[in-house]
């Protein structure tokens, strides 16, 4: 019996730090507004102020302390059009 191929993933790891980084750059290209619903439990009321808090709670917090925000901050890029994937797959190529 013939196996079939098997598909090597290869990622490279970024800091958080450099994430953070390249995040700020994609959130330049945009505008962020003001207030923002998530959905019928969540409305933000400062957009802005979220993001630069939980950007700098991700990029300095090197525990497991730090997912319940980094899954918040990924669901509210994902709201404004951000991929995080993807912006961590374009920073490792630009490196």
């Amino acid at each position: 019996m013939k196996k079939a191929p098997v598909k090597k993933l290869v990622v490279e790891i970024i800091s958080s730090k450099d994430l953070v980084a390249a995040i700020r750059l994609e959130l330049k290209k945009i505008e962020i507004p003001k207030e923002l619903k998530l959905n019928s439990y969540t409305h933000l009321k400062d957009v802005p102020k979220f993001l630069e808090g939980h950007l700098c709670t991700v990029g300095h917090i090197t525990t497991r302390a730090r997912e319940p925000y980094a899954a918040r901050l990924k669901e509210v890029l994902a709201a404004l059009g951000i991929d995080i994937m993807k912006v961590a797959k374009e920073h490792s190529k630009n490196k």
